[in-house]
């Protein structure tokens, strides 16, 4: 039964020892930090604007409480 334990233990070791090894060697790409963004935060909310009012003029938005109460269920679903 000893000898059964230290082999277990000698197993264990050894994948946590290569599951580091393998952990190290992963190299996430650089995501950047919000002071690169393209635009100023200003500059967005006037972009943001812009394309909202295109979409209204367009007809494109529809006002219906069971579609909002229905695309917010999901929404909060996926969150």
């Amino acid at each position: 039964m000893n000898r059964k334990r230290r082999l277990i233990a000698l197993l264990a070791t050894s994948c946590l020892a290569m599951a580091s090894v393998q952990a190290q060697d992963i190299r996430l790409p650089e995501m950047g930090s919000p002071a690169d963004a393209v635009l100023p935060k200003s500059e967005e909310d006037r972009v943001g604007r812009a394309i909202m009012a295109q979409i209204r003029a367009s007809g494109g938005v529809v006002s219906d409480p069971l579609i909002d109460e229905y695309i917010n269920d999901v929404w909060h679903r996926l969150a």
